[in-house]
């Protein structure tokens, strides 16, 4: 029992199945906006554009039976194809992949952003060196002084994969946390 609690453990505290961890409370939590996007702004329109939307288009398929009962209620023995909810569904994950993609694009240029300034004011600092304008320490404590914020701003490891995102999300969203645990243990 006691083999199995520690493979347990050590399975749990596997870098891969937190990073999964915190990408499945994320998109929750950003498929409750996208949603929200798709049922309070999209669909209006389309509402406006067809009449129904999308979400109530449906075929019956056994077209021998009654869709309605005497009493005016849905006949259970009707079976409909509820094609509407599927084109839903694609319209949802089209827009969380656009959206996770401009995400991740706008990060990535930010950083690369940072990147280009500090590698432009390198070369400026290089070429004042050649041209004898300052000296090697000043040169150096210039290119480190501007170089610095992007460094600090840089992950150890470059992220240049998903895991290494949702890595770097992990410790952004503990840092986070713990920063609001303290905030609140200050307030009492």
């Amino acid at each position: 029992m006691k083999k199995f609690l520690k493979e347990f453990k050590d399975f749990v505290s596997r870098g891969n199945i937190l990073d999964m961890a915190v990408g499945v409370i994320i998109g929750g939590a950003f498929s409750t906006i996208v949603n929200s996007l798709v049922n309070d702004i999209i669909m209006p329109l389309l509402k406006l554009a067809t009449g129904d939307g999308i979400k109530g288009l449906s075929v019956q398929l056994n077209k021998w039976v009654e869709p309605v009962l005497a009493d005016g209620s849905a006949n259970p023995a009707a079976i409909y194809w509820n094609y509407g909810n599927f084109l839903m569904a694609i319209i949802n994950f089209l827009i969380i992949a656009i959206c996770l993609f401009l995400g991740v694009k706008i990060i990535m240029a930010i950083k690369k952003a940072g990147h280009n300034a500090a590698e432009k004011q390198r070369k400026k600092i290089e070429k004042q060196l050649k041209k004898g304008k300052i000296t090697e320490e000043e040169a150096a404590v210039k290119v480190a002084e501007a170089v610095a914020p992007v460094v600090e701003q840089t992950p150890a490891v470059p992220v240049e994969t998903t895991d290494d995102l949702l890595r770097e999300i992990r410790d952004l969203l503990k840092a986070k946390q713990s920063d609001g645990e303290s905030a609140n243990e200050n307030k009492q």
